[in-house]
């Protein structure tokens, strides 16, 4: 077997145990009462959701799918976030209301994802706009490719994909969860907890993006 693969295979066993110690985190937490921080925790949910099922693609080997995920994963935290920090009451109802054709179509009429990063602006942590907005930079475009077909998706497909991106992808996607992870976390309102994301972070230190690292070119 190829080194490169054995190395995928070991970081693919990282990152499963990585999810496993963040449902174990998450089954100590509760939630802060009202719509809001429940719509937050929701979307986060999500997220950590889409972030599983890209751990799972990539074990079959099902890597275009896993970079489209990506950026749904991706879209769902940062759609978490803003509940938080920049959605106005007016949303937080909207979002909130019982699930009807009419209430649906309402909602449907919600920002982007670059309106949701002007929204954030000053008012989400210094450190996760950064990598909000790195990512929207660097790789936005090349993984919306992913989701039309374009490009990005079609000449992977035929030519194969570098285990060094595929890599790469799976560590940029254990980041966000840990990020959704500490998301849950606050929203608990347990500041106690908040020390046992920072554990994990340093236990699985090697299946995650270097500190401070936002996803550059994750598809080039």
């Amino acid at each position: 077997m190829p080194a490169n693969i054995q190395t995928l295979e070991a970081l693919l066993e990282q990152s499963a145990n990585l999810h496993t110690a963040i449902g174990k985190h998450r089954e100590q937490l509760g939630l802060h009462p009202g719509n809001r921080y429940l719509l937050s925790a929701t979307a986060t949910v999500i997220s950590l959701e889409h972030a599983i099922g890209i751990l799972t693609l990539m074990a079959g080997s099902g890597f275009t799918s896993t970079f489209a995920l990506f950026r749904v994963q991706y879209e769902a935290l940062t759609r978490g976030i803003w509940l938080l920090y920049g959605a106005s009451e007016e949303w937080v109802e909207k979002l909130s209301a019982p699930l009807t054709t009419e209430n649906a179509k309402k909602a449907n009429e919600g920002p982007m994802f670059s309106k949701m990063l002007e929204e954030l602006e000053g008012k989400a942590p210094d450190v996760v706009m950064s990598q909000l907005k790195e990512f929207k930079e660097y790789s936005w475009k090349a993984l919306s490719s992913y989701i039309h077909v374009g490009l990005h998706p079609l000449t992977r497909k035929a030519e194969g994909y570098p285990v060094a991106l595929v890599e790469q992808v799976l560590r940029q996607s254990n980041g966000l969860s840990l990020m959704g992870t500490m998301l849950l976390t606050m929203l608990s309102g347990d500041p106690r907890q908040q020390g046992k994301v920072a554990a994990l972070q340093r236990e699985f230190s090697g299946c995650c993006p270097e500190p401070q690292s936002a996803p550059r070119q994750t598809t080039t």
